[in-house]
């Protein structure tokens, strides 16, 4: 009797311990799962994220190279000006200097 109550006792411990490892089963299973799901979530976010920091940076190169634009624009009408400022004070000085040598 006390051999078939070990036997019984025997029985119910294995069985519980199949339940316990089919629990632990799913359970490794459901994180697998939420693991990838989590991990495709992130990627699909990170391509996001880069496309709009593409858009971003290409917006900005674009920008970047009309302010580059507008400043060396700016830069040629700068000189052009100081050209013609100085052009103009040379033919002053030349034309001064002229007077005074016909004043002599």
């Amino acid at each position: 009797r006390a051999q078939a109550s070990a036997s019984a006792r025997s029985l119910e411990v294995v069985a519980e311990q199949a339940r316990v490892n089919q629990e632990l089963s799913g359970g490794t299973a459901k994180v697998e799962q939420l693991l990838s799901m989590r991990m495709e979530r992130d990627s699909m976010q990170a391509t996001e994220k880069m496309g709009r920091l593409a858009n971003d940076s290409e917006r900005l190169g674009i920008r970047l190279t009309k302010i580059i634009e507008k400043a060396n624009a700016k830069v040629d009408e700068d000189q052009k000006a100081l050209v013609v400022e100085v052009d103009h004070r040379i033919k002053e000085l030349n034309h001064a200097a002229h007077l005074r040598e016909n004043q002599l």
